[in-house]
């Protein structure tokens, strides 16, 4: 019965998430995702563990995403998905976390295609999974990724832009610095992981997913 009325709820859901998410009446340009996790982690040759896939359905194309971490972190299913445009195309892209602390992790991310309507990763996506951030956002206005990181109880800001396949250094600026404060922290921008508000000319919208966890 719990199930039923469950299974009950998240239908209607997904509708009325449909309804006010500004996709396409027909469902084109809508991605369903599903975040799946391994049963157990796969190390592979590159040295990197396969933990799992994401399922990204586009109508009746299906793009089946391997996951993979420099850890075997079984884990990331439960943090959902992120979703920014981290290449300021103006399409929205995807990305999963692997937490390795209290106050750092990384980020894995997917690029948009608005040609083939496909994710890929590229030397964008494989240098921000090098960074280890407490937090992470983008700044459309000059186009740059920023990030948040500690060291020790010192808390730096970092801005990075995008060029000729590398991501640089602008600059950076320390907020606390042994555990007392240098200067005020920006407000930083809330990044939702759900039910997005995109653009009109955006024609993918990654606003529902369904959660694959292990049993238990």
């Amino acid at each position: 019965m719990v199930k039923t009325v469950t299974s009950i709820y998240t239908v209607c859901f997904i509708a009325i998430s449909l309804l006010f998410s500004g996709c396409k009446k027909d469902g084109s340009g809508t991605h369903y995702f599903e975040l799946i996790a391994a049963e157990n982690a796969e190390a592979l040759p590159n040295g990197n563990f396969l933990v799992g896939w994401i399922r990204a359905s586009e109508n009746s194309s299906v793009q089946i995403i391997p996951v993979e971490m420099d850890e075997p972190y079984m884990y990331w299913v439960q943090w959902k998905l992120k979703k920014t445009d981290i290449n300021f195309d103006g399409y929205t892209d995807i990305g999963v976390f692997q937490h390795g602390g209290a106050k750092w992790g990384r980020i894995f991310f997917w690029l948009y295609d608005p040609e083939t309507k496909q994710f890929y990763r590229n030397s964008l996506t494989e240098q921000i999974s090098k960074l280890t951030p407490d937090h992470f956002w983008t700044d459309p206005n000059t186009k740059q990724i920023k990030i948040t990181e500690f060291y020790g109880t010192t808390l730096t800001e970092y801005a990075y832009q995008f060029n000729d396949g590398h991501l640089n250094l602008i600059e950076s600026s320390v907020i606390f610095q042994n555990g007392e404060q240098v200067r005020p922290m920006q407000s930083i921008p809330r990044t939702e992981s759900f039910q997005d508000t995109l653009p009109p000319n955006i024609d993918t919208c990654p606003i529902l997913y369904n959660q694959i966890l292990k049993a238990k």
